[in-house]
């Protein structure tokens, strides 16, 4: 249900699976993001795009996720005063009741809550699946957002491939400090 989070420091030790997530979506209130359906489609837009070019890609293939600047003033505020790291993506109240009418269940996904954007730690297969089905009863509407997206994609991955480079830094200076 859980997972050890190696890779990051600070409060968040251990993250939900998406695989978890039927055992305990009733049960998490202090990890949640309360998220509209329009919240929802731009998650998912951004959460599945693939880059068109190589160049684009340069190295891992990952999903940055939706900015913040990209989401509602009420999703993108309980964003900012909640927690780091691992969350629960729900719908607020009003929609979450939309939801439900269509397929009798809560909407929950795992996701990370980083500083600039929301990702998704669900897998892609389960997101194009939601996308479609949401779509299918007219929850959501697709939209052509490829450039935009194209481009945030881009500076995500230079800003990851810096902070990879400075990772590696701090532990080739970690290990010559404990050498000396």
């Amino acid at each position: 249900i859980f997972k050890r989070n190696d890779r990051q420091s600070g409060e968040c030790k251990y993250r939900l699976n998406s695989s978890g997530l039927a055992f305990t979506k009733t049960e998490i209130s202090d990890r949640v993001i309360p998220f509209a359906l329009s919240d929802v489609a731009n998650f998912l837009s951004y959460s599945l795009f693939t880059p068109s070019t190589a160049e684009s890609k340069k190295g891992k293939i990952f999903s940055p996720g939706v900015p913040m600047d990209k989401l509602t003033d009420a999703c993108r505020q309980a964003a900012k005063t909640g927690h780091h790291g691992s969350n629960l993506l729900k719908l607020n109240d009003a929609d979450q009741k939309r939801f439900f009418d269509h397929f009798q269940t809560e909407f929950a996904v795992v996701v990370w809550n980083a500083r600039h954007s929301i990702s998704p730690l669900t897998h892609e297969n389960d997101l194009k699946m939601l996308q479609e089905q949401l779509a299918m009863v007219g929850l959501i509407e697709r939209t052509d957002q490829s450039e935009e997206i194209e481009s945030h994609f881009v500076a995500m991955n230079e800003r990851r491939i810096v902070h990879e480079n400075e990772r590696k830094e701090r532990k080739k200076s970690d290990g010559k400090v404990e050498a000396s």
